[in-house]
């Protein structure tokens, strides 16, 4: 159960830094090519739907796994 628990604490730990990333990514590449971004109709921020949501869902299903291990472990 420890494996599990530490896997889960991984890919949760993954999940946000990959998240992280891709907005330090969008900011800077919005500030480098402002024009690219003012000439599509949805904002810039519509971007991080998917990769918020994929996020969220990592950290509600790791999340439930720990409280699991940990209702388990008692």
């Amino acid at each position: 159960m420890k494996k599990l628990d530490w896997w889960l604490t991984v890919v949760m730990g993954v999940s946000v830094g990959l998240f992280l990333a891709r907005l330090l990514y969008l900011l800077w590449d919005v500030n480098a090519h402002p024009a690219l971004y003012a000439a599509q109709s949805a904002p810039w921020t519509v971007r991080l739907i998917v990769p918020g949501a994929c996020m969220v869902l990592c950290l509600v299903v790791g999340g439930l796994g720990k409280r699991l291990i940990k209702n388990k472990r008692k």
